[in-house]
This record gives C-alpha cells, structure tokens and sequence, in this order.
C-alpha cells in the first residue's frame, strides 16, 4: 500500500515509453461510434459484442465505472493502438447512458488523455466524468479519431522524487529530461494507479515546468490524481505507472 506523508516507500511500477512508432496518421478516419464495447450496472445484462466492431487498429482494452462522490459518475478506461506502423492521434470516447428499456439518459465525449498513441501497442488512458446522472442500466463506449498528421510521441526520460496525498489527491512528483536532439513543448505526464490486482483505478495527467524543453533540458512536475475506484481508501493503490512524452 502507499502510506500517507509528505515522503513514502511504495513498490511501484515506473514505466517510460521508450516506443517511437514509425509513420505519420492514418489516411483516412473510420467510421465514428464503432468498435462499441458495453458496461452495466449491478443486475444488469451485457449485450454481445459483434465480431464486426472491433476491426480497428485501435480498440478499448479496458474500462470501468466508478462513483467516489455523491452526484459524479466516472467512467476510466484505456485504449490501446494495434498497428504494427502507424501512430494514431486525436482520439475521441463517446458515451451513452441507457436505462432499463434501453432509452438514452445521457449522452457525452471527451478525447483520450494522450494526444498520439504509438503504433505497436502504444496505449493512452481516458476518463470521462457525469454529474448527476439520472438512473442508468447499461452504457456503451464508441470511439472515432480526428483527421490530424500524427508525429511519433517522443518519449522523456522520467525521474521520480516522492509520492504523497494531500486534499488534491494523490500526488507523483518529480523531473522530465528531454533526450532528443531538438526541442519540444508539452511535455506530458501521466500517472495510472493500479489495486492489488493490476486493475487500473485512476488516472490523470499533467505538463513540465517549464513546457518548453531544449536538448538535455529537464523541467519539474507535480501530478495529482484527484480521485480513484474505492476512494477516499487509499490503501486501495498499490501500485502506480509514471511516464512522459511529447503531446
């Protein structure tokens, strides 16, 4: 588990992407609200999945629903880029709330955390987040992807210094050191959280100080993930994954 206090000990998994992807974007967008993948709430019943809805090179591994605070509802996933070349970008999560007679309640999108996704297994977490959402049964999760030139995201190297809680969350903070040869803005930091079991339950995201990194140059950041699955317990993370890349 991972203690409270300004300084803590944890077995953590610091994970940097060291994958460059090859290629630019894909040519052309695929068709919006497909693979759809499905969720439930207690008691209710999953819909199969088509064989035909999950032919993209990119496809939602994972995902879950939470509700850490009265009025809020979470939806936390990951999206994961199967092409073997190409690098995706600008890629878009929609939800639709249903109830039990399959009538839509509540419809939303949000973009993915990470703004490119390598090729060959890059992955991006997403979250999207519902206030007073009326009674729900089933929802579903559609994906589609803006039209823009996708470069590789170039990965930072990341030094963490300490973890802590505080009335922010849960905080990782520490230094990104930029290894390529040209400089870059927006370095990206993300940080997912993990239980016992491996399961993914919080995730967020945060830039250098300062943005603009030169050649060796390494900037300070300071992420808070504000909330998770089973807050305010946080003996529930067990463990976390840091990484930084160009976005």
């Amino acid at each position: 588990m991972i203690q409270r206090g300004r300084k803590v000990i944890v077995i953590a998994l610091v994970t940097v992407f060291m994958v460059f992807g090859f290629g630019m974007a894909l040519g052309q967008a695929r068709a919006t609200h497909l693979p759809i993948v499905y969720g439930e709430s207690p008691g209710a019943t999953i819909p199969p999945v088509e064989s035909n809805q999950v032919t993209f090179p990119y496809s939602i591994t994972y995902h879950t629903v939470y509700t850490p605070a009265a009025g809020a509802t979470y939806i936390l996933g990951e999206i994961t880029n199967n092409h073997p070349t190409q690098n995706i970008g600008f890629i878009r999560i929609h939800a639709t709330f249903r109830d039990e007679g399959g009538v839509v309640v509540e419809q939303d999108w949000t973009y993915a955390m990470s703004w490119r996704v390598a090729a060959r297994g890059g992955t991006t977490p997403f979250r999207l987040i519902f206030r007073n959402l009326p009674a729900w049964s089933t929802y579903e999760l559609a994906l589609s992807r803006d039209e823009h030139p996708t470069r590789p995201p170039y990965p930072f190297r990341v030094d963490v210094a300490e973890t802590y809680f505080d009335e922010d969350g849960f905080h990782v903070r520490g230094s990104v050191t930029n290894p390529t040869v040209e400089a870059l803005r927006f370095a990206k930091v993300f940080v997912v959280m993990r239980d016992a079991s491996g399961e993914m339950i919080g995730a967020w995201y945060g830039y250098t100080s300062p943005t603009l990194l030169q050649p060796s140059q390494t900037g300070a950041f300071d992420v808070a993930v504000d909330t998770w699955k089973g807050q305010p317990d946080q003996n529930v993370i067990s463990s976390y994954e840091v990484w930084s890349h160009y976005d």
